[in-house]
């Protein structure tokens, strides 16, 4: 008896959840579970491939935001090869950016060659570049 009453409790939980994914997942037609499962496998599998190109495609991370009276300061990851920081002061309407290679990260990346070297050739990290007046952060990041 007790068996029973466990495995019609089972029964209702998996219908339960079995119609919350059916509504969740927008899901048309059959309403079994078997149906219902693979749906939801299927639909867990298009997250999970957007999510990764999502990931693939952004390419940096805002690692540091900081606001203080005249100026701004946001810190840029590129995927830990280079670390960008931006300091915009708005009081003298300027912005500086100045960059850093992580030489480790793309050490261990690129192993048996010269990447660095190629790095700081197409980036120009040790250089700190500052704009004044009327030209956007956007016109300089480009």
């Amino acid at each position: 008896m007790e068996t029973r009453q466990e495995l019609e409790n089972l029964d209702q939980k998996a219908k339960s959840l079995s119609e919350f994914f059916y509504s969740y997942c927008k899901m048309k037609g059959d309403q079994s579970y078997t149906n219902v499962v693979r749906s939801v496998r299927d639909y867990l599998e298009k997250r999970i491939s957007y999510k990764l190109v999502f990931q693939n495609l952004k390419l940096w991370d805002v690692e540091d935001f900081e606001r203080k009276d005249d100026y701004h300061m946001i810190i840029l990851n590129y995927r830990g090869y280079i670390i960008q920081r931006f300091t915009v002061n708005a009081g003298l309407s300027s912005i500086i950016v100045s960059n850093s290679l992580n030489d480790v990260n793309i050490g261990k990346t690129y192993p048996n060659m010269d990447a660095f070297s190629a790095f700081v050739f197409a980036l120009n990290p040790h250089t700190t570049s500052k704009c004044m007046g009327r030209i956007s952060m956007a016109q300089e990041t480009q």
